[in-house]
Parts: C-alpha cells; sequence; structure tokens
C-alpha cells in the first residue's frame, strides 16, 4: 500500500503510455490499410517505381501528380462535407425533414 501511495504517478504515466501505445498501434494499422490500400496510393507507387528505370524524370512528375491528385481529392472531400454541414445547420427545417426524429 506504501508503495502504490508512493509511486502512484509513475504508476499512471506508465499505465497512461502503454493505452497510447495500444491506441497508436491500433490508429496506425487503420491509417495504412484504410489510406495505402484505400486511397490507392500502393497502386501510385507500384506504378512509379514500375516505369522509374526507363523513365526516371517521368516517373518524379508522374508521382507527384498522383499524389497531387488523391491529396486534392481528399482535400475536396473533406471540404465538401464541411461545406454541406454548414449549410444544413443554417437551415434547420431541411435537416430535420432529411433526418427526422423517430
Amino acid at each position: 500500500s506504501e508503495v502504490v501511495e508512493r509511486y502512484c504517478i509513475l504508476i499512471a504515466n506508465i499505465v497512461c503510455l502503454l493505452c497510447f501505445l495500444v491506441v497508436g498501434i491500433l490508429v496506425g494499422r487503420w491509417i495504412y490499410t484504410g489510406i495505402w490500400d484505400g486511397w490507392g496510393l500502393h497502386i501510385l507507387y507500384d506504378t512509379v517505381i514500375e516505369i522509374q528505370p526507363k523513365h526516371p524524370y517521368g516517373a518524379v512528375v508522374f508521382g507527384l501528380g498522383g499524389f497531387g491528385l488523391i491529396s486534392a481529392g481528399i482535400y475536396g472531400s473533406f471540404r465538401l462535407m464541411y461545406t454541406a454541414t454548414t449549410w444544413l445547420d443554417q437551415r434547420p427545417k431541411i435537416f430535420k425533414r432529411i433526418f427526422p426524429k423517430k
């Protein structure tokens, strides 16, 4: 009991660190699976690596252009979601018609 009282802050920090690591590992796996596989970055990477020996500058342009398009698509989707949300927030009657209480 005295040991727990003496080192309670240290024990709490270790528990928090372990929880943070578990959550970090899970989120890391989800991000890897969702972004790398889901958004097609692995396809872009494989294509750039394949054409790189024959067309080194073309591979750089293709890779940067493809990454730019993927980034623009992600930004655009979040921007549209934000715009739609703020638009619906300003029009409560439409929001209540789309999402009625049951």
